[in-house]
């Protein structure tokens, strides 16, 4: 069946030349991956674990400018439960120049979250949280250029039906994002 251990996966750096993509399951997938290098980012990069009943943790992480700043985070749990999906769902979030937040929704099993915060010169970064649900919602954003900005989104949500809680998050205008989710059970933000 589809379950957590199946299609969740986490990424990380062994070394200089070596990608290590893992997962729980020993069945067959395809994955795509794309590794970026640019001598206009700083990286820190690490690994936390959460126990069955961890729902937040906070990484000190070395001082970042957080108006050039990102976090970009996989997450894997070892379950066969379709149900438990929500369990390995994670939202970021950088509390200060020192303080990477992880959050999840729904606690249970133990989770892993390999986590990369991203300082790209020259750039403009802005975040923030907001709740999706079986209609958009909304948020304004100050004004970007689209041909030059992009959206990354993590999340976490405590629906039950696991799979159609994933939001779809995009540009509505220069100044506007939206998000909503397939389901109008259960919070996701």
């Amino acid at each position: 069946g589809d379950t957590p251990a199946i299609h969740l996966m986490t990424a990380n750096f062994t070394n200089s030349t070596s990608l290590h993509i893992e997962r729980y399951s020993a069945t067959n997938a395809i994955i795509s991956w794309e590794v970026i290098e640019n001598s206009d980012f700083n990286v820190q990069r690490g690994q936390t674990n959460f126990a069955s009943g961890d729902s937040q943790i906070n990484v000190p992480i070395n001082t970042v400018n957080l108006s050039n700043t990102f976090v970009i985070a996989t997450s894997k749990i070892n379950s066969a439960t379709d149900s438990e999906y929500t369990q390995a769902l994670f939202t970021t979030e950088l509390t200060n120049s020192t303080n990477l937040r992880l959050t999840r929704a729904v606690t249970g099993t133990a989770a892993e979250v390999e986590w990369q915060v991203i300082q790209w010169n020259g750039t403009s970064v802005q975040s923030g949280t907001m709740l999706a649900s079986k209609t958009p919602e909304t948020t304004a954003i100050n004004s970007v250029n689209l041909n030059q900005s992009f959206i990354i989104t993590n999340f976490r949500s405590d629906g039950s039906q696991t799979r159609r809680v994933f939001p779809r998050t995009y540009f509505t205008s220069t100044t506007q994002i939206a998000s909503y989710k397939n389901v109008a059970t259960g919070t996701t933000t």
